[in-house]
């Protein structure tokens, strides 16, 4: 029994050794997860100039002024420019970026983005986002307003 007892400690020993071998220092797997967000960081900022998301938030505002009668529409878009924090939005798309996708998916966006059908699709969303956004809110006040009469 001593014997089956010492080999057994004797494994384990053994095993726990390489356990801890393989297994980075706290340091070194923090310093990997550092540089691994800062490529994702970086990555995630190109992928935010390959998409022009600036631009295409002002685009956005134009499209909503179709929305608004003829007579208020520039001042709208006036009023909206002035309002919208675009180094904000770029701050928080940015990092929600870094925060949602892998490094790997985001060079994957990065790169649809860069080719032809990408641009296509960008140029467009402007469009479809005015096209959807007075449906969407419509429907979430819609549903506000019922769940609260109940």
């Amino acid at each position: 029994m001593k014997r089956g007892f010492r080999n057994l400690a004797i494994n384990l020993f053994v095993c726990a050794v390489v356990a801890v071998a393989l297994i980075p220092s706290a340091a070194e797997f923090g310093a990997q997860a550092q540089d691994s967000q800062q490529r994702k960081l970086g990555a995630a900022r190109e992928y935010w100039k390959i998409t022009g998301f600036s631009t295409m938030m002002d685009d956005t505002i134009v499209e909503l002024a179709n929305n608004y009668p003829a007579e208020i529409r520039e001042e709208f878009i006036y009023l909206m420019r002035r309002a919208v924090n675009h180094d904000a939005i770029e701050e928080i798309g940015i990092d929600g970026v870094a925060g949602v996708f892998t490094l790997a998916e985001i060079e994957a966006l990065a790169e649809f983005y860069d080719s032809e059908l990408g641009q296509s699709v960008l140029k467009k969303m402007p469009k479809f986002l005015a096209v959807i956004q007075p449906a969407i809110q419509a429907e979430v006040l819609r549903s506000l307003a019922e769940i609260t009469n109940e």
